[in-house]
């Protein structure tokens, strides 16, 4: 029998090896994410800020890059948006231009999923020698 120190040892390791496999995006990853990203920022009225001074790339060091970020500043909510590998440069929006971003990111989401879906359906199936029906047994 597995005592449950072995089980414990066991998940953990599951769960840390799948938080390092989310965690671990490729360049190329990366790299189409923002591709698909950065624009749908500037559509939303987000401001790009060149980060080409030492004070600019200090200021947003802090902030996890490639992610939304959200700050507060007089009294205002921000959201910022560092890109320091790419374009080196931070996107800046008020929480109109955040609400806004979201619905283009939703629509174009739709649009590319609807797009994926017509390829599907008009794509004709191959023939196939396998018989699923000879395999399975139905109630």
């Amino acid at each position: 029998m597995i005592s449950r120190a072995t089980l414990l040892v066991v998940f953990a390791a599951a769960g840390l090896a799948a938080c390092t496999q989310a965690t671990n995006n490729t360049a190329a990853e990366l790299e189409n994410r923002v591709e698909i990203i950065e624009p749908e920022l500037v559509q939303a009225g987000f401001k790009l800020v060149a980060l080409d001074t030492p004070q600019k790339q200090e200021s947003v060091a802090a902030l996890r890059p490639l992610h939304f970020n959200r700050l507060g500043r007089h009294q205002t909510i921000y959201y910022y948006f560092p890109d320091p590998q790419y374009c080196k440069c931070v996107y800046i929006g008020d929480a109109l231009a955040y609400q806004t971003y979201k619905q283009i990111h939703s629509q174009n989401n739709e649009l590319q999923q609807s797009a994926i879906d017509a390829q599907l359906n008009a794509e004709v199936p191959a023939p196939s020698p396998w018989n699923p029906e000879g395999s399975l047994t139905f109630p």
